[in-house]
């Protein structure tokens, strides 16, 4: 049961963030739809404050999806220079 949910446990992490990114940014909409003075600062249009926050989000997860691939060849490594794993010889 717990490879299983070791497994599982990325993907339901990016349902939770994927739908908490979501709504948000349907937030950011009626916000500035609610204070016509602060998207008059931002330039007047809520499509492109969702949009630049789309953005934004998807520029964290990649940099989030970098740093993970990045800690598991560096686990790799690490296991293979200092001879942990199972060794079949």
């Amino acid at each position: 049961m717990q490879v299983l949910w070791s497994r599982c446990q990325p993907r339901v992490g990016a349902l939770v963030r994927g739908g908490a990114y979501g709504s948000f940014a349907d937030s950011i909409e009626q916000f500035l739809a609610d204070n016509p003075e602060i998207a008059a600062y931002l330039g007047g249009r809520a499509d492109d404050a969702v949009d630049s926050y789309h953005a934004f989000t998807l520029a964290i997860v990649a940099l989030l999806a970098g740093a993970c691939g990045v800690a598991g060849v560096l686990r790799a490594r690490s296991e293979e220079t200092t001879g942990g794993g199972d060794d079949p010889t």
